[in-house]
């Protein structure tokens, strides 16, 4: 696969303000606006256009739980206004928008963006969707439907650069390498057949690796709650309590957590072949 540059523009000089994103050879843009700088990006010519946006915050209740709202809009800007007054979007704190810079997006193209990115955004455990489901895919030409496709290509890729992991959907399978399979690792606890490997995200476990069926109360809520969306995304079969596919969690501890029903640390408790666990397989690679 070729390289591919992402700029990124500080429109504040702060890392945590307002930045614009920008990949060669794409016309789309985006921008990423704290809540609380959302006056400061008024006359940014990136929101007051039509495209598509994000709302990410966290829940009041459960402040491990990642709540995100996917819309579209004629001006982002002046929705992202709306979206401030409205009571049941408070948990937001951070919006990221997709414009394009030739203005060349419609409000078919939008609606079918929107569309897309809910579906896929739905099956992702790490988020709560705030958004209800449209069962109905919006009509496109076909040469539209290509345009678009390849536009949500590069908004699945810059995403991430902004900092959220929201479409690499869990549906997909992961494709390890040779070389990570032969780096196995094990939970290390006595008649437990969990397996897995780190990852440049976090950790991830193989198909086939078993869960416990207890869950004790030092599993946080966040935990709880991925455990049943991965069950009812059919990433784990909760009849035969294994993993029906690769699975990848933000950390090695995620991962362990999930699997034994108890908040433990994974860097302590995934071991190799050689009874090292995965802190001092880190530690041996580095030296």
């Amino acid at each position: 696969m070729l390289g591919k540059t992402i700029s990124l523009y500080l429109v504040n000089g702060n890392p945590n303000g307002i930045i614009c994103t920008y990949l060669s050879n794409w016309t789309g843009q985006a921008i990423k606006i704290p809540r609380n700088l959302l006056e400061d990006a008024r006359s940014r010519s990136e929101v007051i256009r039509i495209g598509i946006y994000f709302l990410f915050g966290y829940s009041e209740e459960n402040p491990e739980e990642q709540i995100v709202y996917i819309g579209e809009a004629d001006n982002i800007f002046n929705r992202l206004v709306q979206h401030t007054k409205d009571e049941e979007k408070l948990f937001w704190s951070e919006a990221i928008a997709f414009t394009s810079k030739d203005d060349n997006l419609t409000k078919g193209h939008i609606k079918y963006l929107e569309y897309k990115l809910i579906k896929i955004g739905d099956e992702n455990p790490n988020y709560i969707l705030h958004n209800k489901k449209n069962e109905k895919q919006p009509s496109l030409p076909e040469m539209a439907i290509s345009d678009m496709e390849e536009f949500l290509k590069n908004i699945t890729l810059v995403l991430p650069t902004l900092g959220y992991d929201l479409l690499e959907s869990p549906r997909e399978e992961i494709k390890i390498s040779k070389s990570k399979k032969d780096e196995i690792l094990k939970l290390r606890l006595k008649n437990n057949e969990a397996y897995g490997t780190y990852s440049s995200n976090g950790f991830i476990v193989f198909k086939g690796s078993k869960i416990n069926r207890e869950i004790q109360t030092s599993l946080s809520n966040g935990y709880r709650n991925l455990r049943e969306k991965l069950i009812l995304n059919e990433v784990i079969d909760e009849k035969k309590l294994e993993f029906k596919k690769d699975y990848e969690f933000k950390s090695p501890s995620a991962a362990a957590a999930t699997i034994l029903g108890y908040a433990i640390n994974g860097r302590e408790n995934w071991v190799d072949s050689r009874g090292k666990t995965l802190k001092q397989y880190e530690e041996e690679r580095l030296n």
